[in-house]
């Protein structure tokens, strides 16, 4: 019986990709079980190396190039890296791995190993040429150039013939050192430090830098630079490497070759090196291996050569060097075989060991290339040679004891804080330092200036929060909004950016990167091996909790109001309102909107089922008719976006009324950016009212927030009508009353309360908050079509069915301030606004509210208005109000006087002096 793909173990899927059968669906489902247990990795690595893998090359290249084309982004890399373990000049390693690098933005990398590939096909040239490399200095341009009016000392290097036909050697030394540092030119201005007879510096700028300057402190070598290569770009002068006359970070290269053992203190010119350098700036550097060119002797005393004031060996080297700079790579020019050394043999004879044991060579190199020190046992370089990045600057935030308050008796000390108020000049260096934000003792924050921290944001003792690599271009690359509150030793490090949005919660101990260490290098220390992504994102939304030991990591984005169990780790995006706990973190409940509760979920399936419920029966939905307002509209939505973004739970409904302006665009324009809006368009314009029947029927909400397009929210609302909806459940209807503005949130019953609460301010749109339930209720939801205020008759059809109700007191919206035209003032606020009212008398209003309500709203509502709009000159719009206001009030016993105002208002009574 044949086994399916799915039910075959992983050698017997590794062995069909090693024989070709089936390859590709054989890796992809190799793939496939790795990216949901990243734990199998280890176990794929050991069937490779396994002897029954016979093209360990291919199936490495065939998992890596399928891995990377699915997103698998932490797989390729390594993949390759174990690929060159076994051939460290396979070419299609080399060059696949040089690809997915320079996809990363890691074009140093990926030129360094493209390079390294020996057969150098169309292929293979067409792309080291898209990389920027120039290949034509390995046709020797640079040595067409003769140069003999300066001598070759054996300290300075000169090009002429003497030196080709008695000192190639040295000459091809050299050479090979600047064309390593060719990589890094282009388009880059570069300080070639000690720069002799100024060869090498014609060779950076044949490689594509911007500029290149030598410095060098021989006038006759500068000389005879500038005669013989100096050029617009190219130019020579006179200095002292240990006292550049430069001004700090002036350039983006400085090459150094063989200048170190030169200087009485070497540490100074590493140092003067960095100065110079612009951030992340690289510094190419060589200096002899003591350990061949001096074997016994200490670095303290002479070498024999007496040009040189001291020499290294390899790990001082690299200690002076790490000071200043990250070392990300390695190289040896000129191998002695362990076994030629003196030493060896001496303590080889004394543990009585094989003296005539050769271990064999992995490494292949002519006596002058550079080799990776990665790839080298058993042999030591004459020369060193270290491509190193310039450390980013950390700032240490200063931190003072704030003056402390004699009133305050509940505390007996302040703890050290950062703030606006005792920051001073350190708040301006922030992209952003929000007004009551502290930063409490020991923080490390490494370029603020490219750090925004919102307000009312505390961060605890001990953070660190570092920028692992330059990325910024406008915004800032770490982003922690108002009102978040984050627990001692905490860490985020982006080499890209991290939003933490409001009001997130961060237990201590918790760890946030956009980005890994590299770890393929096995020659090479981690902490000099860079990042493994600088495009990544991390986005922690809006009022999560994060609890304590947690680290997230990678290209991800936490939703809304999730919470991060303990000792999480988390590498995938976590969808809103969900809880995720383990090592990886698994969704373990989430928010359901069909139940309006915390469901407990199992697997994939599960998770589907409940995004699925959101997306067909979301928690709320902002319902927008809107009419010939693109404008307002735009508005609109950007006070809406703005505080829900992308959250899953809200549906915005907009109903397009056939307006002839650019309403659609303004849609459109939204819908690009978030997923979470229906639009409508209606064939012909179906009148205001029954567009806003309309959005309620289509939308998908299980509450319908009816909005006007013309009302924009003030920040926070949203949040807040979310509150008092969930801790709300049952009411019939919420309404925002924004002539009250002490925040509260209360709970009534009845329709005479009702009418008490918002008598003829029921009318506002916008202020209405309908669960769906109770609309589908409605046995004629349409009943008062044409008066204009239908809603109003809705919002007391439903208290009929369901008396409780929420009043959310809160000043919630600014407005465009549009001037009302399309009807007429007394037909619609006193005949509809009455006749709705009046026809539930007896069916929850009682007979004498409607009689107080009626006067409230003519001498505090419609008189004032009237007489206003009047005023402005719309009389088209308060035209008859003397009828209306005849027909509903003849009957009142303040008729008469409030109807002579009228007259008078209108000019139709004239008044004796």
């Amino acid at each position: 019986m044949e086994v399916g793909i799915g039910e075959q173990s992983l050698s017997r899927l590794l062995l069909n990709v090693d024989n070709d059968v089936n390859a590709i669906e054989n890796a992809q489902e190799v793939l496939t079980r790795l990216s949901s247990n990243q734990q199998l990795f280890e176990e794929v690595i050991e069937i490779i190396d396994d002897a029954s893998i016979n093209n360990k090359n291919k199936v490495c290249n065939t998992l890596a190039v399928l891995g990377f084309e699915n997103e698998y982004y932490d797989m390729p890399i390594p993949l390759l890296q174990k690929s060159l373990e076994y051939d460290s000049r396979h070419k299609e390693s080399l060059l696949n791995l040089s690809i997915i690098l320079a996809q990363f933005g890691e074009l140093e990398l990926a030129i360094q190993y493209a390079s390294q590939i020996e057969d150098k096909s169309e292929d293979v040239l067409e792309w080291l040429h898209k990389l920027g490399y120039n290949e034509n200095l390995d046709s020797g341009d640079i040595l067409s150039i003769e140069q003999n009016d300066v001598q070759f000392t054996g300290e300075r290097l000169v090009i002429n013939q003497e030196v080709k036909e008695k000192y190639n050697d040295i000459l091809e030394e050299h050479l090979e050192r600047y064309k390593l540092a060719c990589r890094f030119v282009k388009g880059k201005d570069v300080l070639d430090a000690a720069c002799g007879a100024g060869y090498g510096s014609k060779m950076l700028q044949q490689a594509g830098a911007r500029l290149v300057f030598g410095v060098d402190i021989s006038e006759e070598s500068l000389q005879s630079a500038k005669k013989t290569y100096g050029s617009n770009n190219v130019d020579f002068a006179y200095g002292d490497v240990n006292s550049l006359k430069f001004e700090n970070e002036s350039f983006d290269i400085v090459v150094s070759f063989e200048t170190v053992e030169h200087i009485e203190n070497g540490a100074n010119w590493i140092k003067e090196s960095a100065r110079v350098l612009k951030e992340d700036g690289i510094f190419l550097v060589s200096t002899p291996n003591r350990t061949i060119t001096n074997p016994g002797l200490y670095f303290v005393e002479q070498p024999l050569n007496t040009h040189h004031k001291y020499e290294y060996t390899v790990t001082e080297f690299v200690g002076e060097l790490t000071k200043e700079y990250d070392v990300l790579e390695l190289y040896g020019q000129t191998f002695t075989s362990d076994h030629d050394l003196y030493y060896t043999q001496v303590m080889r004879e004394a543990r009585y060991l094989d003296t005539q044991f050769v271990p064999v060579q992995q490494y292949q190199a002519k006596k002058y290339e550079l080799v990776s020190l990665s790839e080298v046992k058993d042999a030591q370089p004459l020369y060193v040679v270290a491509v190193c990045r310039k450390k980013r600057k950390t700032t240490q935030v200063p931190v003072e004891q704030p003056q402390r308050d004699s009133r305050n008796t509940e505390h007996t000390s302040a703890p050290p804080v950062v703030n606006k108020e005792n920051l001073g000049l350190q708040a301006s260096s922030f992209f952003n330092f929000g007004a009551s934000s502290i930063i409490q003792l020991g923080a490390e924050i490494v370029r603020p200036e490219v750090i925004s921290i919102g307000d009312h944001v505390t961060i605890r003792p001990d953070a660190w929060l570092n920028i692992a690599v330059n990325n910024f271009y406008g915004e800032p690359q770490i982003v922690i909004d108002d009102g978040c509150e984050i627990g001692k030793h905490f860490t985020v490090s982006v080499s890209n950016r991290a939003v933490i949005e409001k009001n997130v919660i961060i237990g201590p101990n918790v760890y946030i990167s956009d980005c890994g260490h590299a770890y393929e290098n096995i020659a090479l220390p981690i902490m000099f091996q860079g990042v493994t992504s600088t495009t990544n994102e991390v986005i922690v939304g809006e009022g999560t909790w994060i609890g304590i030991n947690s680290v997230i990591v990678g290209n991800v984005r936490i939703g809304k109001g999730c919470v991060i169990a303990a000792n999480s780790f988390v590498n995938k995006d976590v969808p809103d309102f969900s809880v995720v706990a383990g090592n990886p973190a698994q969704i373990i409940k989430m928010f359901d909107t069909t139940s309006l509760s915390w469901v407990r979920v199992r697997g994939n399936e599960e998770i589907e089922e409940v995004l699925l419920n959101r997306k067909e029966h979301p928690l709320i939905s902002i319902c927008i008719p809107t009419y010939n307002r693109a404008n307002d509209l735009d508005r609109c939505l950007e006070s809406i976006f703005n505080q829900i973004g992308h959250h899953s739970l809200y549906e915005v409904f907009i109903s397009n009324n056939d307006s002839p302006d650019h309403t659609e665009e303004v849609v459109m324009k939204y819908q690009n950016k978030y997923g979470n809006i229906t639009y409508n368009k209606n064939s012909e314009n179906i009148g205001a009212e029954r567009n806003i029947v309309l959005t309620m029927e289509r939308s998908k909400g299980k509450y319908m927030i009816l909005h006007g397009d013309d009302d924009f929210f003030n920040p926070g609302i949203l949040n807040k009508i979310l509150q008092a909806i969930m801790n709300q459940k049952d009411c019939g209807l919420y309404f925002i009353n924004v002539f009250n503005d002490d925040k509260e949130i209360n709970i009534f019953e009845g329709m005479d309360q009702f009418l008490r609460e918002t008598s003829i301010y029921s009318s506002f749109i916008s202020s209405i908050i309908i669960p769906r339930k109770e609309f589908e209720k409605l046995a004629e939801p349409t009943k008062y079509i044409g008066s204009s205020f239908n809603h109003i008759y809705m919002q007391y059809s439903i208290l009929e069915n369901n008396s409780k109700f929420c009043i959310i007191n809160d000043v919630s919206f600014s407005y465009a301030g549009n001037e009302p035209f399309e009807y007429n003032f007394g037909d619609v606020f006193i005949k509809s606004y009455l006749d709705i009212v009046s026809y539930f008398k007896d069916r929850g209003l009682s007979e004498q509210l409607i009689q107080d309500d009626k006067k409230k709203v003519l001498f505090e509502f419609l008189l004032p208005r009237f007489k206003n709009f009047h005023d402005k000159g719309m009389r088209e719009f308060v035209s008859d109000f003397d009828s209306y206001f005849t027909e509903y009030y003849k009957d009142e016993p303040y008729y008469e006087q409030t109807y002579n105002f009228i007259l008078q208002t209108q000019g139709k009574l004239q008044i004796d002096a």
